[in-house]
């Protein structure tokens, strides 16, 4: 029997594509670390609560997304960090 998705049910993640922009990530952090440019690369892992995918019990807030960002942009430091 067929899977039917709705707004709310997500695709299932690739895992293909999260190995591609990890390794992506990479590449860019070594090739503009010399010019000092930070790369950051933040994994969230769940729903967030708000969205159009939140199927109303989602357990991540926003805010929390914006505090690694912020972490990683006011440390300067290149690095994979994750939420949820």
């Amino acid at each position: 029997m067929a899977q039917t998705r709705t707004k709310t049910s997500p695709k299932p993640a690739s895992g293909f594509g999260n190995s591609a922009k990890h390794k992506l990530f990479g590449l860019l952090r070594e090739r503009l670390r010399p010019d000092e440019i930070t790369v950051g690369e933040v994994m969230v892992m769940g729903h967030v609560k708000g969205t159009a995918w939140d199927p109303g019990n989602a357990t991540i807030e926003p805010a929390s997304i914006a505090g690694k960002f912020w972490e990683i942009y006011s440390k300067r430091e290149s690095k994979v960090v994750t939420v949820g």
